[in-house]
């Protein structure tokens, strides 16, 4: 199968307002097509994209772009970087073409050098067992002590907190016998 040239219904359309062969003048592709044309300027026989900024970035077909992803992600000044950087650099570069996003993750998903230093999850190697609401006081003990004199504040109480071991368990259970 051959695939065709992204550029070339592009290029028709901007030459000679000449949609593809296989596209209705009044469907919704033929309106896509002609409204996406407007960022485009034809200059000799090359196509170029007006980007945000006014500059022109040349229109590349996929291979190339694929070619131009992989010098920057493993060239000799590659460094591995991520998917959206790739393609900013690629734009600041001066191309263009419509897949460089999915073509740009596709080349880090699959880069082993990039899986090997990328961002590591730290995903716990069982399922997360739930807490029932009662479980986290239980190793709590709440002590309140008094009354004493009345404070300046009103209070005439403490409340004592505090966590309760296995060994305090152990140890007030050996007291309770030695009584």
């Amino acid at each position: 199968m051959i695939d065709e040239d992204w550029r070339t219904q592009f290029i028709d359309f901007i030459k000679e307002f000449k949609l593809p062969p296989h596209v209705d003048p009044k469907s919704v592709e033929a309106a896509r097509i002609t409204r996406h044309s407007k960022g485009f300027v034809l200059v000799g026989d090359n196509l170029y994209k007006r980007s945000t900024s006014g500059i022109l970035m040349k229109c590349v077909t996929l291979e190339e772009g694929k070619d131009i992803l992989r010098e920057i992600h493993e060239g000799v000044c590659g460094n591995h970087a991520a998917s959206r950087t790739l393609v900013d650099k690629a734009y600041r570069s001066g191309f263009f073409w419509p897949t460089a996003v999915s073509n740009a993750e596709d080349l880090v998903r699959w880069c082993p050098g990039c899986q090997f230093f990328g961002k590591k999850t730290h995903v716990t190697a069982h399922n997360l067992i739930t807490i029932p609401p009662s479980w986290p006081f239980a190793c709590w003990s709440l002590d309140m002590i008094g009354p004493f004199t009345v404070a300046p504040v009103g209070f005439n109480h403490v409340l004592v907190s505090r966590q309760v071991h296995q060994v305090d368990r152990v140890q007030a259970h050996c007291q309770d016998l030695i009584r």
